[in-house]
């Protein structure tokens, strides 16, 4: 073999080791991270994960496959190992098909330290970019008003009223990410919170008001309430199937509920009373999501499963989201021709949105 050839070689072969470390799944802390289909392996039935303490606690740990350790696997963890490989198989099987109700599955998920998943990648859906769309809707519609009341009233509104929407949002977008399999239930589910969406967005701007002077207080959180509502209930149902998310699924949901006490109570008291009471609602409800799936709850609750992102869905989904936000930018310059007729100073101003949505937009995607 002369040397071009062997230069040639050895280039194919960084070309193809560069690749599948590209592939590989990587954690920022915890660093590289073992990935696998859904069904588990053979070898899997004799050996025992390391999924107690030391689960994503750092160093050679999350390095370290399910082969290395010695101790002979449980009854429990025989039983599900057997389960998944039934669900695999059911998933292959059921894959190509369309059905109006499916069984609930988690679509990638932790086996101990192993990330368990589809090799391939998965793009945000169109149903999604349909929901975004309301979503957009509703922040220009809050902001609109918050800019036109130059008070620290206002902007307080804006902000509760706007993480309130966010959180239902969120919430959404972990169905998605997680369970999304286009059927029936998920787009009753889709339509209901956007319809909730769509009446907390046209009562949210005079939700300072006490309850006795209108309703738009109690029918913004009323809404808040039922879409998170839904989007829980139909989480708690996928429980009972996903034994994946199981555990933190129900902690959440039990948060949900306690805090239903907070918000209901808010109606009916005054405005400033009001405004400490969702704001400490808010604050606990995103501080218990962020902790039932952290690494932390994972490793004190020694989860044998736990639930995961897929990075690349999310990375696409974020992506359509801020198009979408830099289209409502752009639609205020052409809505209802506020520049109007001729060239005048308000032509420059509004060009110079423009400009400043075109840089935003060369900000993000650079």
């Amino acid at each position: 073999m002369t040397v071009k050839q062997l230069a040639a070689a050895g280039g194919s072969s960084a070309h193809h080791a560069a690749q599948a470390h590209a592939h590989q799944p990587h954690h920022l802390k915890y660093g590289n991270i073992i990935a696998s289909g859904f069904a588990p392996d053979d070898s899997d039935d004799e050996q025992d994960d390391p999924i107690e303490d030391e689960t994503f606690s750092g160093g050679s740990t999350l390095n370290t496959t399910a082969s290395t350790s010695s101790a002979p696997r449980d009854a429990a963890s025989r039983r599900y190992r057997n389960l998944e490989r039934l669900d695999a198989s059911s998933r292959e099987l059921h894959s190509t098909r369309r059905y109006l109700f499916r069984r609930p599955r988690a679509l990638q998920y932790f086996r101990g330290n192993t990330l368990v998943r589809s090799s391939a990648e998965r793009s945000s859906h169109r149903l999604e970019l349909f929901f975004d769309l309301v979503f957009v809707g509703l922040i220009a519609t809050l902001a609109e008003e918050a800019i036109h009341e130059h008070t620290w009233g206002g902007i307080v509104r804006y902000v509760l009223t706007y993480t309130a929407a966010w959180m239902v949002w969120n919430y959404m977008r972990e169905v998605f990410n997680a369970f999304f399999v286009d059927d029936l239930p998920q787009r009753v589910l889709v339509l209901g919170v956007m319809a909730c969406l769509v009446v907390f967005g046209n009562n949210a701007p005079n939700a300072e008001e006490l309850h006795e002077e209108s309703g738009a207080r109690a029918t913004a959180i009323g809404t808040y309430l039922l879409a998170g509502g839904m989007v829980f209930s139909v989480m708690t149902a996928y429980s009972f199937y996903i034994c994946q998310y199981r555990i933190q699924i129900r902690a959440q949901a039990t948060v949900w509920l306690i805090l239903l006490t907070l918000w209901i109570s808010s109606i009916f008291v005054s405005t400033r009373t009001c405004i400490a009471m969702v704001s400490i609602a808010l604050v606990l409800e995103y501080a218990s999501w962020l902790f039932f799936y952290s690494p932390l709850f994972k490793r004190l609750a020694k989860l044998r499963y736990s639930s995961a992102v897929a990075i690349e869905h999310e990375i696409d989904r974020f992506t359509d989201f801020v198009t979408l936000v830099h289209g409502e930018f752009l639609y205020s310059v052409l809505s209802g021709q506020p520049v109007g007729t001729g060239l005048h100073s308000g032509v420059a101003r509004t060009l110079l949105t423009v400009v400043i949505a075109f840089v935003l937009h060369g900000m993000y995607y650079v």
